[in-house]
């Protein structure tokens, strides 16, 4: 297809919404992305957008030909994957995707000593609340805290991790008795409030409806920051257990909620040899470490 790149442009606004989350995906500069989708409109004399604000939203025609550019996509990632899934060679790169929350714990010396042992192999890293697609290979391999995943990808189980309500150690001092507390007696104590995409863990919903019981005095909207503002002393933040190595615990929350972690990949990529390295690699360290654990 002679205007196939032009078409990529459009495919990425499309899915993004706006220009900034296109140039973002296609790796190139806003201006660019601009120049392009206006290119195309004006060969085409068609609008495919309406521009609202820095919205980018199709319009009747632009739905029609994505509808259409949709299906010649996902032919490419399943042709790209069949490929890549092939790949026999221990070098290139692999794109791992994974909670913020993990680069607190043992994540980055992991993929340390994988590279270390395997320098041919470059890791993309990419942490952050986002569930990239590996149908669309956004990422290669993903370590994810679930306890449903995906049911078109493949994967292990690693291990379960824990909630508990932390705090920084100093702070607790100066809450008389907090360390003798049930599990549902942290009530009417300070905590940071999660909020914007916090608010899909279940953990963090079932906080959000007890904020009523609780003294809000800050809030958060990733893992990370509400750790930072507990170490800072603003008050108990929930946690996944690893991720409160710096603060401490004070109790578990009034319901279970132990998350799995897993490691997961598309199955067109069960023949690539680096995933597999990488894969057996990082599964035998968590086995490893959770067999330690108390």
């Amino acid at each position: 297809m002679k205007d196939w790149d032009d078409m990529r442009f459009f495919h990425a606004v499309a899915e993004g919404g706006s220009l900034s989350a296109a140039s973002r995906s296609l790796g190139v500069n806003h201006s660019t992305v601009f120049r392009r989708i206006n290119q195309l409109e004006e060969r085409l004399q068609a609008r495919l957008f309406e521009r609202l604000d820095n919205r980018y939203q199709l319009t009747d025609t632009g739905e029609q030909l994505y509808a259409r550019i949709r299906q010649v996509a996902n032919v490419m990632d399943d042709v790209e994957r069949h490929v890549a899934g092939r790949d026999s060679l221990l070098e290139g790169s692999i794109r791992l995707t994974c909670p913020d929350t993990f680069l607190d714990w043992m994540v980055p010396g992991l993929i340390a000593e994988f590279s270390r042992q395997y320098p041919q192999v470059t890791i993309e890293l990419r942490a952050d609340q986002e569930h990239l697609d590996l149908a669309r290979r956004e990422a290669d391999i993903a370590l994810r805290a679930t306890n449903n995943p995906p049911e078109y990808l493949i994967g292990k189980r690693l291990g379960q991790m824990g909630w508990r309500f932390y705090g920084q150690p100093q702070f607790l001092e100066t809450l008389a008795g907090v360390s003798q507390l049930p599990d549902n007696g942290v009530s009417a104590m300070p905590v940071i409030a999660p909020e914007g995409k916090l608010l899909q863990i279940p953990a963090c919903q079932w906080l959000d409806k007890q904020l009523p019981r609780f003294r809000v005095t800050a809030r958060a909207g990733s893992l990370r920051a509400a750790a930072a503002l507990a170490q800072a002393g603003l008050g108990l933040a929930l946690l996944p257990v690893e991720a409160g190595l710096a603060l401490s615990e004070i109790a578990a929350p009034a319901k279970n909620f132990d998350t799995g972690i897993w490691l997961l990949r598309h199955p067109d990529m069960r023949g690539n040899t680096r995933l597999n390295c990488f894969a057996g690699f990082i599964g035998q360290a968590f086995n490893d470490w959770f067999a330690v654990q108390p």
